[in-house]
């Protein structure tokens, strides 16, 4: 019955070291990511406030699998898309516009956090199912780059968008 297990069934906090890993996990991948495309990191600015409640509101959903999905565990495919999620509804990254930005730079600017999703898209998919990977084609990522921008994405569906690709 609901309630009869405490604390195994109501959510106890992350502590502070916990919290601060899982930061330096997103941090590490913004790190890649930037490298990868040459973006200058430290123009970014981040909302500290955001990603920890990204860190907290992802540490949540691992107890509601626990609770309702009969101890399951979230694969990666899950933690990612939890994380993509958070990321693209809470948009803790941006790097403030200047005049004389070029279009290229404003676009970078304007598109971080989704395009910075579509990295941990790919990277994900890459690291547990290169054979997907190989698959990806340049136009289903402007697609889903675009979907990340402008469509409404639950995190069930960005669930599935991961386990259609885990089955090629």
């Amino acid at each position: 019955m609901n309630g009869e297990n405490f604390p195994n069934d109501c959510y106890i906090p992350l502590d502070l070291k916990s919290c601060f890993e899982q930061v330096r996990y997103i941090d590490q991948h913004l790190t890649d990511y930037c490298r990868l495309h040459n973006i200058d990191k430290t123009k970014i600015q981040t909302n500290t406030h955001a990603l920890k409640e990204i860190v907290t509101r992802i540490d949540q959903r691992k107890l509601y699998f626990h609770i309702f999905h009969n101890r399951m565990h979230p694969n990666e495919y899950k933690m990612t898309a939890l994380l993509i999620y958070w990321v693209l509804k809470l948009r803790p990254f941006w790097i403030p516009v200047r005049q004389d930005f070029s279009k290229t730079n404003f676009e970078i600017a304007a598109n971080i956090n989704d395009n910075f999703c579509v990295y941990l898209f790919l990277n994900t998919v890459r690291t547990m199912n290169p054979s997907a990977y190989k698959k990806i084609t340049a136009e289903y990522l402007k697609e889903l780059a675009y979907s990340f921008r402008f469509r409404d994405l639950s995190k069930e569906s960005i669930y599935l968008i991961f386990d259609a690709l885990n089955n090629f």
